[in-house]
């Protein structure tokens, strides 16, 4: 039986390449497209690509993890129904996206209207044909984490991103300006969703032949996904629509800006709970007792190269965002909130695809909606009279009790104790804050990044030596597992 802890690293291998190309190429996108377009601009494009996530998230955003959770949970004598599960889940998607489709190309004029944005419009004309490649590429990807493909899911991933920045990156440098950028965007998910039907045909992608409890079970799956997506792209993506309304396209940019940054922190969380979601489930559904430690560790390493990232972040905010262009440090305060949103956003992205495959989507949803709600009621508050850091706050307030609430039913499901799962996360928060402070100290001294990482590091570590979070021998034994993954890779299984 192959190690569960091998069999993770192998396909966190995958996952992490994917990310740390899509992850990269999005802090060189966001660099360049907002030195070329201006905040104005600039803040145009990011309200049309929220507009078109909302779109994605109600044009059947919950398929692809319904269908690839239903792929992970096929009995082996069930392997045949692999083709049909994956043609279903294609078809649907396929077909609900040209109806999003649609409804924003004959709803762009009214859209820009509500936004008082005239120049919204044409943009999202475009955005139509980005919604269907946008909805399939998407789709392909949460299909292949189910089945393990990661390496599938990595050239997807690589063919996607490489195209944006040559494409939306090259037509914005080359003086087609906003509508370059998105047109870029479209081609170069149009041949990520190519690449996907090829890979998906060589994978036994056969005409759909499910019951219809099968058909039931597939749709019914996919829609407490749906709320819960819908839910967290509330918090994502409605500040910046409500900001291009209150304060225009340029505080628009300028919030989107310092968002985007904050985002680039936990983007590379995702992988980790990519790779280790199904692996968990297969571990929790076969009663494996190593399921409770294998939880534990891998939320305290998370939490621990993560949270210093977000004090980091807190530290140098007006440096980072100076690099961008003259406009946009008067976001400093706006990303300053924010990175206390990263702790709490990468702890939800290790754990909320966990939950998913180990069929809790719908008691996550209850919690999310009370999260989501009261995000939404303050963003009204404080968004008029605070602009882009009333957004920021309303994010960062009401996201974390949901992210510790996910830690609690996490560990309730899969046998841990929650209490030691917050007291090594508590640990880790305190040693963050004590790396931060010297970090600062450091920096009003000396002036410098560099020294800035070095000192708030090495305070940091030897916190989390003291407070016995770090272990080497654990760390070595998982270098010793990444080196069998090499050696012989499983991504196959």
């Amino acid at each position: 039986m192959t190690d569960p802890a091998v069999k993770f690293l192998d396909n966190a291998r995958w996952a992490a390449a994917a990310k740390i190309v899509s992850g990269g190429v999005s802090i060189i996108l966001v660099f360049v497209l907002g030195k070329v377009l201006g905040a104005g601009a600039y803040g145009l494009f990011a309200s049309t690509t929220s507009v078109l996530i909302f779109a994605r998230i109600v044009g059947g955003s919950g398929l692809g993890q319904s269908t690839g959770k239903h792929l992970a949970n096929l009995a082996p004598e069930e392997a045949d129904k692999r083709g049909s599960y994956m043609a279903a889940g294609f078809l649907l998607q396929t077909v609900i996206a040209l109806i999003m489709s649609a409804v924003i190309w004959f709803g762009a004029g009214r859209i820009a209207a509500i936004t008082s944005s005239p120049a919204m419009g044409p943009a999202l004309k475009i955005g139509a044909f980005i919604m269907v490649f946008f909805a399939l590429t998407e789709f392909s990807k949460a299909c292949l984490q189910g089945l393990q493909r990661f390496e599938f899911l990595a050239m997807i991933t690589w063919v996607e991103y490489a195209g944006k920045l040559l494409l939306a990156g090259g037509l914005a440098l080359a003086g087609f300006g906003l509508a370059g950028a998105l047109s870029g965007f479209a081609l170069a998910l149009a041949l990520a969703s190519l690449l996907a039907l090829f890979i998906f045909t060589r994978q036994g992608m056969a005409w759909p032949s499910l019951s219809g409890r099968e058909w039931r079970s597939l749709v019914g799956y996919s829609l407490p996904l749906v709320f819960t997506a819908a839910s967290f792209v509330i918090y994502m993506e409605l500040d910046t629509i409500m900001l291009l309304y209150y304060g225009g396209p340029a505080a628009a940019g300028i919030y989107s800006m310092a968002i985007n940054v904050a985002r680039a922190v936990p983007f590379f969380v995702i992988p980790i709970g990519q790779s280790a979601a199904p692996l968990i489930a297969k571990m929790w559904r076969e009663g494996d007792d190593q399921a409770p430690e294998f939880v534990h560790r891998l939320i305290k390493y998370v939490v621990a190269c993560f949270f210093p990232a977000g004090v980091a972040l807190f530290v140098l905010a007006p440096r980072i965002l100076a690099l961008m262009g003259p406009e946009y440090p008067a976001g400093t305060t706006s990303l300053r909130v924010m990175s206390v949103f990263v702790l709490s956003l990468s702890l939800a992205a290790v754990a909320v695809p966990i939950l998913d495959y180990l069929g809790k989507a719908g008691s996550r949803a209850v919690w999310l909606t009370v999260s989501v709600s009261a995000n939404v009621a303050l963003n009204f508050v404080l968004i008029p009279r605070f602009g882009g850091v009333g957004a920021a706050l309303a994010t960062a307030i009401t996201h974390a009790p949901y992210a510790l609430n996910n830690l609690a039913v996490l560990a309730r499901t899969v046998g841990l104790r929650a209490a030691r799962l917050y007291v090594s996360v508590g640990v880790i928060l305190a040693a963050s804050a004590a790396a931060g402070a010297v970090g600062a100290l450091a920096l009003y001294l000396t002036a410098s990044p560099v020294v800035t990482i070095v000192a708030g590091g090495v305070v940091y570590v030897g916190l989390l030596r003291f407070g016995n979070i770090f272990s080497v021998t654990e760390v070595s034994q998982a270098i010793d597992k990444v080196l069998v993954g090499i050696r012989a890779p499983i991504s196959s299984e």
